[in-house]
């Protein structure tokens, strides 16, 4: 077994369960399924709209909403997401769900890169 030590559990806190979760639910349709996966990595997946593959390093800049969102929002949630993934050593990858629907979110950390 591995132990992962992270310096920062509130800053990890948040960029596991503040920001990936509340996009997730943010973005899905009303009454649709949000999944959460986790181990040396972390998945969040939703039924939303997907964000298009040339918009998925972008999203993860501050400020960056895509046309088609709506609601509230400032566009720093998944840039809140990067910047603390990146001050552990995870890398953030962002891809469509499984079946080519919604968004899927991946923090991978130091144990969790092998297997990307």
């Amino acid at each position: 077994m591995r132990v992962l030590l992270v310096e920062d559990d509130t800053l990890l806190s948040e960029a596991r369960l503040a920001n990936l979760v509340d996009n997730a639910l943010h973005h899905a349709p009303p009454d649709s399924l949000v999944t959460l996966r986790c181990g040396a990595f972390l998945e969040v997946e939703d039924a939303g709209p997907g964000i298009a593959p040339a918009q998925r390093q972008r999203v993860l800049q501050r400020f960056v909403r895509l046309s088609e969102s709506d609601g509230p929002g400032s566009g720093l949630g998944l840039a809140i997401v990067q910047e603390v993934a990146q001050a552990h050593g995870a890398q953030v990858v962002v891809s469509e769900g499984q079946g080519g629907h919604g968004t899927l979110v991946r923090v991978a950390f130091r144990a969790g890169l092998a297997r990307m």
